[in-house]
């Protein structure tokens, strides 16, 4: 379902665009779901991602590489991982990292250009559920 813009961008069939929202320069996979007046530039979505209402990624001044991994993210691209909940009004930069199953509690702050966002760990290395 596309009821918002998408511009030079791969969808898989099954992915939302909801109304008002901009999809440019992206590669959504399966069953990704952005909410209504979204903005998405340069941004990679691996599968079930739920981008919530008012969400801005991609945006923000290119200061540089990301720092776990600047050889592969300096252009401006940001990846989100599989499962990945952007809480409304979230804004992520350029050349960021979202690691698989972060949610409001690890982005209920601006994401700077560059940065990479982990999910906590327990005792045992393992991610928190």
């Amino acid at each position: 379902h596309l009821a918002g813009r998408v511009e030079n961008s791969v969808l898989s069939p099954d992915v939302y665009v909801g109304k008002g929202a901009t999809v440019k320069n992206c590669v959504l996979w399966d069953k990704v779901e952005i909410a209504e007046g979204a903005w998405l530039e340069n941004i990679i979505c691996d599968k079930r991602c739920r981008i919530g209402a008012g969400a801005r990624l991609g945006v923000g001044e290119n200061h540089g590489a990301n720092d776990e991994q600047p050889r592969s993210l300096a252009s401006g691209i940001s990846v989100l991982g599989m499962d990945v909940h952007v809480p409304p009004q979230a804004v992520i930069g350029k050349n960021c990292i979202v690691y698989p199953r972060a949610g409001a509690a690890e982005l209920h702050h601006p994401v700077a250009s560059g940065t990479t966002v982990r999910m906590p760990l327990n005792w045992y290395g393992e991610v928190k559920a």
